[in-house]
């Protein structure tokens, strides 16, 4: 059974975030889709997470993976380096 539209733009908005909020933020990908996995069975596909489920986990990947921010504080959204 192929996909609805509704189902296409879901998971088009939750790539859109990671891409914007993990990848161009400088994070590691490979290590993301890890941290992930570690959060629910099949946590490396993004199909088996809600939106909201991606909004609260993703922000916890940068504690979770000892990151700092290369400016203040560490947020999603800015540069980070490992500490």
């Amino acid at each position: 059974m192929s996909a609805s539209i509704s189902e296409v733009n879901n998971r088009l908005n939750k790539q859109t975030y990671l891409i914007e909020k993990i990848m161009t933020s400088g994070y590691d990908a490979n290590s993301f889709s890890e941290f992930m996995m570690n959060q629910k069975e099949g946590g490396d596909n993004v199909d088996n997470y809600t939106y909201d489920e991606i909004l609260q986990v993703s922000p916890l990947y940068p504690s979770a993976n000892n990151l700092s921010c290369v400016n203040s504080s560490c947020t999603i959204g800015r540069r980070c380096q490992s500490k």
